[in-house]
């Protein structure tokens, strides 16, 4: 598992495995978000470029409101979360 946690909010991916050539989704989950704006929140994943190839990132149920946008260079996947005002409600998947 990977994690990190900002004051009292926590995010974390559990382990992931696959084959060469197989297609797999990785959840990105969020613990006690309160407050967070999504106006502001950028999570930066770090991977490894021969290994992985980063194909899309996807809003869920707590992230449906918000516009993300995602960028992989040079190991490191940035998705950011845009919604002007909007804040996270609740816990869960923040993105897939």
């Amino acid at each position: 598992m990977v994690s990190a946690k900002v004051g009292d909010t926590h995010i974390y991916m559990t382990s992931l495995s696959g084959l060469p050539g197989e297609t797999a989704s990785q959840m990105v989950t969020i613990d006690n978000p309160n407050g967070v704006a999504n106006d502001a929140l950028q999570v930066e994943i770090a991977y490894d470029p021969a290994m992985l190839t980063p194909l899309s990132v996807e809003p869920t149920g707590l992230t449906q409101s918000f516009l993300l946008e995602s960028n992989a260079t040079s190991g490191v996947l940035s998705v950011a979360g845009l919604g002007s005002g909007l804040v996270i409600q609740g816990e869960g998947t923040f993105c897939k």
